[in-house]
């Protein structure tokens, strides 16, 4: 029954609309913003009481060809149905903000594959989940503020694979999970600004390979690790009022930026004078990975050696090699010990080969005496009659 109601709504959708394809009138409860010659409209309902019911009579009142930005903010509107819309050719923005909205439109576009930029900031959206994104492969913004988001699931964004701008920003977040971002490979602005994070965890930010902003203002970030970033290097990380504790482990973040860390040190000041006063003593080698007695050697960022972005590098011991000096070398004796196991096992498998080798032989010739035998009786046992 709700398969059938739905099907009769986008067939009374593209009724209504074909009728208003080309329509330069605007709904009683909208103003529209014509550009120079009719070419395109941006239409405005905002803070009418509008509810789910009005919007299928606003659709059938615009022009299906030229609507281009519809803002429906400030309503009372609880579900959005894409469907209304899928006749609409050119519609680029829907603005559904401070409206009551519990989830996320579905396949958007799907309905409306001309759409980019979705504004949902101000609702009840608390929980999302990656199939709630199913439909969404034509979005390159979108805005998810104060909906009182708690949690995002590891690959949640997955399904968006243009998006280039998120802000989830006035939300309940606490914890930035390894893989929430997986699939985001065009993002490259983020905005989390005014949760409640405290745990960000290693690698969080290095699915995002185009990442350039990455904002965290407001929230209780103690410290920020290079760590979280993989191999990504964003332009401009901004940390401003946050408890941020300058330490070592700070100044190296920051020396991973090339100074591009916008906050304050807790109680002490900007973390530009922080790090270039660096009082501490601080230098990259404080937080380096170097294994098995390796000494660690900071580098400049100008320097040719390939592992130049950790700021240093490891001279490793005798015996050890690799980037961290974390693998071993095997010695001498070893790997004259191995050749020589090598070769017993290949004698021995060659050994093997000529005993099976001889076996099948011999059983072949005695198969073949066995035969001539038979053959022999039978002539004889025939001359005899």
């Amino acid at each position: 029954m709700n398969m059938l109601f739905h099907h009769l709504l986008i067939l009374l959708a593209c009724i209504v609309s074909s009728f208003a394809s080309s329509s330069t009138t605007c709904p009683t409860k909208c103003k529209c913003y014509w550009e120079r010659g009719h070419s395109a409209v941006d239409v405005f309902c905002t803070n009418q009481n509008i509810t789910n019911k009005d919007i299928l009579d606003i659709a059938s009142q615009l022009d299906t060809k030229k609507t281009v930005h519809l803002s429906l903010s400030s309503n009372l509107i609880t579900e959005f149905q894409a469907e209304l819309f899928v006749n609409f050719t050119k519609l680029d923005r829907i603005t559904l903000n401070k409206n009551q909205l519990t989830r996320l439109p579905a396949d958007i576009s799907l309905y409306i594959p001309s759409i980019t930029i979705l504004d949902l900031e101000d609702n009840n959206i608390n929980k999302i989940k990656q199939k709630d994104f199913e439909g969404y492969d034509s979005i390159i913004s979108i805005f998810l503020q104060r909906n009182g988001i708690e949690n995002l699931e590891p690959r949640v964004f997955q399904n968006l694979s243009k998006l280039e701008y998120l802000d989830a920003g006035g939300n309940k977040l606490t914890t930035l999970r390894k893989g929430t971002f997986t699939g985001l490979a065009k993002l490259g602005r983020l905005f989390l600004a005014r949760n409640d994070i405290t745990t960000v965890e290693t690698g969080v930010f290095g699915d995002l390979p185009s990442l350039s902003w990455i904002y965290l203002p407001y929230n209780k970030i103690t410290t920020a690790r290079r760590d979280w970033f993989g191999s990504v290097v964003p332009d401009i990380l901004g940390l401003e009022n946050n408890p941020l504790i300058c330490d070592c482990v700070m100044y190296d973040t920051i020396t991973y930026f090339s100074e591009r860390v916008w906050g304050w040190c807790n109680g002490i000041g900007r973390l530009e004078d922080f790090y270039r006063k660096n009082k501490l003593n601080c230098s990259s080698c404080f937080v380096n990975e170097c294994q098995n007695n390796a000494t660690c050697q900071v580098v400049d960022q100008f320097s040719q050696i390939s592992n130049v972005s950790m700021g240093y590098t490891c001279q490793c011991k005798e015996g050890y090699h690799g980037q961290q000096c974390q693998l071993s070398i095997p010695d001498t004796g070893f790997i004259i010990l191995m050749v020589v196991l090598a070769i017993l096992v290949l004698i021995g498998l060659v050994g093997l080969a000529i005993f099976f080798r001889r076996r099948r032989g011999h059983k072949e010739y005695r198969e073949e005496v066995n035969m001539s035998q038979n053959k022999r009786s039978e002539e004889l046992e025939s001359l005899t009659v």
